[in-house]
């Protein structure tokens, strides 16, 4: 067996079972190796049929197998990050179909409220109280065109038969109503004077009818 040392800075591998071509010197009574080439492509260069081999020298070898020389690691590709999944769309909730809006309430009779007193009546219990026969004013005795009638709220009705000899003096008395009032027109053309406070309608009634 033949051992050849390596000379100083020759520290490129050289793989196990293949044959080279040893180049160096003597140095000290040593055979020092000082390159080295692969011996099947040194075969070909002297006959002829290859140019000359690059030598493997230094601490670099062009000829180790792929993926295992110093060459080959910096021909390899920087491993890529993997590309983060992307997250699969969620689905799109369904739109809520919009709630129809409540139509507001419309009352077939038109009031007129006093401006100096609230518009809002409360009952005993803190509640509104709306008016009851909307679109029709309260009953009046049989053969009667005008009148106090209801039990709270209360009454002054005129009929349509009533209104050119009594309006013109109930709409001339307004502004003297002491307390809160509403008026209103009903569609079969009957107005009324609408209060809370009965007595203060009833004293009001009176000068109405002594003109």
């Amino acid at each position: 067996m033949l051992v050849l040392p390596r000379a100083r800075g020759f520290t490129a591998r050289l793989e196990p079972k293949k044959a080279y071509r040893l180049e160096g010197g003597l140095r000290g009574g040593w055979l020092v190796v000082e390159r080295a080439y692969p011996l099947g492509k040194w075969d070909l260069h002297r006959k002829g049929k290859r140019p000359k081999p690059e030598a493997i020298e230094g601490d670099q070898n062009p000829y180790l197998e792929e993926g295992r020389g110093p060459k080959a690691q910096e021909a390899r590709p920087e491993p890529q990050p993997e590309p983060e999944p992307k997250p699969e769309p969620r689905p799109e909730p369904e739109a809520k179909p919009k709630p129809k809006e409540a139509r507001p309430r419309r009352d077939t009779v038109r009031v007129w409220r006093a401006p100096e007193e609230p518009a809002v009546h409360l009952g005993s219990r803190g509640l509104r109280e709306e008016p009851q026969g909307l679109g029709q004013p309260p009953p009046l005795p049989k053969g009667q065109v005008m009148g106090l009638v209801g039990e709270g709220p209360f009454y002054l009705v005129l009929r349509p038969q009533a209104l050119d000899l009594w309006w013109p003096r109930v709409e001339a008395l307004l502004p003297q109503f002491p307390k809160r009032y509403e008026v209103r027109w009903y569609p079969d053309g009957s107005r009324a004077v609408v209060a809370w406070d009965l007595e203060a309608l009833k004293v009001w009634y009176k000068r109405v009818l002594r003109g």
